[in-house]
């Protein structure tokens, strides 16, 4: 039986020097599919709409979604 492709969404900071992008490259580094939601390039992270999120599709498939508060 194969193994299937695990895939994980992380909602975190741009700059990717969070926990959640820790996360992230360690799931890569070990074969999964990984994308990091985040603020626009424009846009503040701490004060960004995440309504404005497309969260179902998004999430489409996803095994795990990883968040961080502080």
């Amino acid at each position: 039986m194969a193994a299937s492709e695990v895939r994980i969404v992380a909602f975190g900071r741009p700059e990717r020097d969070d926990a959640v992008s820790a996360v992230l490259s360690a799931a890569a580094q070990r074969g999964a599919r990984t994308r990091l939601v985040t603020s626009a390039a424009d846009e503040d992270f701490a004060t960004m709409d995440h309504g404005a999120i497309d969260w179902r599709g998004t999430l489409d498939n996803a095994h795990w979604l990883v968040s961080s508060a502080s």
